[in-house]
C-alpha cells in the first residue's frame, strides 16, 4: 500500500456527514429552532435516536433476515424502513442514526449526498480522490477486502459488500446511493479534511472556510454527557465475520466518555498524551482517524481486512 492507494472507508465517512449537516445548518437550511427537526439531527448524529446495526443487534439482525433488508445494500429503503431497536434517548447504540442525518442533508439542499458532498466539501478542500462513483484510475488503485479466518488464514474477498456496489459498471448502480458507507477514499486526501476541523474550519493550504470556527467547535463538543459510560456498555456482533467483540471502546478506567456530532471523544488526558476533546472514529475494515485540537494532530491508519477490532486496533491509535 502507497500514500495513493483507494480504501472503502465505511463509518469514515459519518465525518463528512456531519460537516455537511453543520454547513447547512450555518446556512439556515437546517434551523436550530426547529424542534423537530433538530432532535432528528442532533438524535441520529449522537447516537441516542434508538436505532442499530443488524450485525451487532441480534434483534434487529432476526427482523431484517427473512424480509432481505440489509443496511449495506446502498438501498434508501433499507435505511429508512428500519425499526427502533430502543427508545430514542434511552441509551447509546451504534447504528443507521448518521444515515438519517444523510437524508436530512439531502432534502435540505436538493442535492444527492455524493454531489453535495463534492461541491460543498471537497471541491473547495481540492480533494478529488473520495467518491461514492470511482473513476476507473480509482478502481486501479483500489486495496480489496481481505477476511481473516479463525486459524489465522487471511483471505482476499473481491466480492465482499458494498465494494461489489462500487465496482460495478455504473448502469448497473443506484444513481444515487444513499449510504453513508459506499464511500471510497485515498487517505491523504481524507487527511486533508481531518486538517482543516483542526483549523477552525478552514484549509490550512488554501484558506477556504467549510465551516465557521464556531461549528467546528460544535463537532468537537461531548453531546451526550448523560451517559459517561456508554463505550462501556458492550458491542456483540452477530456476525463474528464482520467484527470481534468490543467490550470497551476505549480503555480509560474510572474516566467519563464523551461522544460528539463527529465520533468519540476523550473527555480528559489519555496516559500516553492526547489531550481533552480529541476525537475518533472507526471504520468497520479496521479504519482508525483521530483528531486532537489542542495538540494540532490528527491521523489516519486503514487496513481492508476484517473482522474489525481485536489485533487489528494498532497501539500507535490507542495510544
Amino acid at each position: 500500500m502507497t500514500t495513493p492507494t483507494v480504501f472503502w472507508i465505511a463509518s469514515c465517512t459519518k465525518m463528512i456527514v456531519s460537516i455537511a449537516a453543520m454547513q447547512l445548518l450555518e446556512q439556515g437550511k437546517l434551523a436550530l429552532d426547529d424542534v423537530e427537526l433538530v432532535e432528528k439531527l442532533a438524535g441520529s448524529q449522537g447516537r441516542q435516536a434508538g436505532f442499530g446495526y443488524a450485525f451487532f443487534n441480534s434483534k434487529l439482525k432476526r427482523w431484517s433476515e427473512p424480509i432481505r433488508i440489509d443496511e449495506l445494500s446502498s438501498r434508501r429503503t433499507d435505511i429508512l424502513n428500519q425499526p427502533l431497536v430502543n427508545q430514542p434517548g434511552s441509551r447509546w447504540e451504534y447504528g443507521v442514526n448518521i444515515d438519517w442525518a444523510s437524508e436530512l442533508v439531502v432534502r435540505a439542499s436538493g442535492l444527492s449526498l455524493n454531489d453535495y458532498f463534492l461541491k460543498h466539501i471537497m471541491e473547495p478542500l481540492g480533494i478529488k480522490d473520495i467518491n461514492m462513483f470511482p473513476i476507473e484510475d480509482m478502481k486501479r488503485r483500489l486495496a480489496y477486502m481481505h477476511q481473516k479466518a479463525a486459524d489465522g488464514t487471511i483471505t482476499l474477498v473481491k466480492t465482499a459488500i458494498p465494494i461489489n456496489f462500487l465496482l460495478r459498471p455504473k448502469r448497473q448502480r443506484i444513481s444515487k446511493p444513499h449510504m453513508t458507507l459506499v464511500e471510497l477514499a485515498a487517505l491523504l486526501f481524507h487527511l486533508k479534511i481531518i486538517a482543516a476541523l483542526l483549523n477552525g474550519g478552514k484549509c490550512p493550504k488554501t484558506g477556504v472556510q467549510i465551516l465557521k470556527p464556531e461549528s467546528t467547535k460544535e463537532l468537537f463538543t461531548n453531546q451526550i454527557p448523560e451517559f459517561p459510560n456508554f463505550g462501556r456498555q458492550g458491542i456483540n456482533p452477530t456476525k463474528p465475520s464482520f467484527s470481534n467483540p468490543v467490550p470497551d471502546m476505549y480503555p480509560q478506567p474510572n474516566k467519563p466518555q464523551g461522544w460528539t456530532l463527529s465520533g468519540f471523544q476523550h473527555a480528559h488526558s489519555t496516559a500516553t498524551g492526547r489531550a481533552p476533546c480529541t476525537i475518533r472514529w472507526v471504520g468497520i475494515a479496521n479504519l482508525y482517524w483521530w483528531a486532537d485540537p489542542e495538540r494540532d494532530l490528527g491521523g489516519f491508519i486503514a487496513t481492508q481486512i476484517l473482522p474489525f477490532a481485536g489485533e487489528y486496533i494498532p497501539s500507535s491509535y490507542l495510544r
